[in-house]
């Protein structure tokens, strides 16, 4: 089991003039001219590893800045005379604390987190036998090598031999998708702690130890900048293979970034929402959440590869109502039948493709995407009210 962890800015500051009530918001962006209000969202995105698929949402946090405190670019300017339980970071560790309470039950986790999370304290309170951290290296620490010597970090590694390589098909939004060699070097060393930072409790008196992964892409294409990943994991790694699935697993990351998407430009749009309430923006943004991991299963489901059936997502009474609509979905030619076996969830999400509108069917380069999706849920919750209204009229 994985949880993807990380941040988003949610900027409502076109709401300047129709905002009534700014409680529940807080300073997101600071400048000269102006100031822009609005909440970080933290959550923790569950998602299963093998096999591939979402499962919900474990711990989510709304952070609001005082207007009145100087912030840094991301953060809050932190006193180093503070603990960690008293910083705006705490919000990394804190997330994982809560989802091992709600996640008790899961034989192992393993928390993915970008470079905000690169936190000593979250590598020594978090690790266990059943908890793990995965996070992108933000900091040149001063480590404690296997050979007894101290040193940083980033040296440490550039010295040390590659041991082996690594393929990777790079499809995050931000880059030509293509496929890239990359080279792998590991490292395995003790992060020692700072004496200029204030940490109140430490498992690891001496140090934390952890293993370091380096995947880089020795060549450059085109213009684009070579790839370079620095993991830090808290898991004994010890050969290549093992190593090459912790990489794969911080790539799984990009889903989250999918998941911000849906809640903004590539879906419900929350940032330009209609409400007049921060605290309503909030609600709204909660009840979305909860949506928008259905909206993830059923574009996951759309190829039909997956393993996903339609009682994951859906109810008897929806299933009942799905077969109905799928008779009048489908047309009289062969290409025009829904392809999916009922018992999956492709199945379900080529119903509510067609519900939206949606008529690429024959064009497999042209899947139905999350506005589509969300339309057809949309469009579906409301044939459901006039379903369950009918059936109650026919039992009675």
């Amino acid at each position: 089991m994985n949880v993807l962890i990380d941040s988003s800015t949610f900027n409502l500051n076109s709401k300047n003039n129709r905002l009534k009530d700014n409680e529940g918001l807080g300073l997101v962006f600071k400048d000269r001219r102006a100031k822009s209000f609005g909440f970080l969202l933290h959550p923790c995105l569950v998602y299963s590893h093998l096999p591939r698929k979402v499962i919900g949402i474990s711990d989510v946090s709304f952070i609001t800045r005082d207007p009145q405190r100087k912030y840094s670019i991301g953060r809050e300017w932190e006193s180093r005379s503070e603990p960690i339980e008293n910083k705006e970071t705490n919000c990394w560790l804190s997330a994982c604390q809560s989802s091992k309470s709600c996640l008790k039950e899961s034989q192992k986790v393993t928390f993915i987190m970008d470079r905000g999370g690169d936190i000593t304290e979250i590598y020594d309170r978090v690790k266990d036998e059943k908890h793990d951290v995965l996070a992108r290296s933000n900091h040149n620490r001063k480590i404690l090598t296997e050979e007894g010597e101290k040193t940083k970090l980033y040296e440490y590694l550039d010295q040390s031999e590659p041991i082996g390589e690594i393929t990777l098909v790079l499809n995050d939004g931000k880059r030509v998708n293509r496929s890239v060699k990359l080279t792998v070097r590991r490292v395995k060393c003790i992060f020692l702690w700072s004496k200029h930072r204030r940490v109140d409790y430490k498992k690891n008196e001496g140090g934390v130890p952890v293993t370091v992964i380096q995947v880089k892409e020795e060549s450059q294409i085109g213009g684009e900048e070579p790839i370079c990943w620095t993991l830090v994991s808290t898991k004994e790694l010890i050969d290549l293979e093992q190593v090459k699935d912790e990489v794969k697993r911080y790539e799984s990351r990009w889903l989250i970034e999918e998941y911000f998407k849906l809640l903004k430009t590539d879906g419900y749009d929350l940032e330009n929402c209609q409400l007049e309430s921060g605290y309503s923006i909030r609600k709204l943004t909660l009840f979305v959440m909860k949506t928008s991991i259905k909206v993830l299963r059923l574009k996951a489901a759309r190829d039909g590869k997956g393993d996903d059936k339609v009682e994951d997502v859906f109810n008897a009474q929806e299933i009942e109502c799905l077969e109905e609509l799928n008779e009048q979905m489908e047309g009289s030619t062969e290409k025009q039948q829904n392809p999916y076996p009922k018992q999956k969830l492709a199945w379900a999400t080529w119903i509510i493709a067609r519900l939206a509108g949606w008529k690429e069917f024959y064009n497999v380069k042209r899947p139905p995407g999350n506005k589509t999706i969300i339309e057809g849920l949309d469009k579906f919750d409301g044939i459901m009210i006039g379903y369950n209204i009918f059936r109650k009229k026919d039992v009675s």
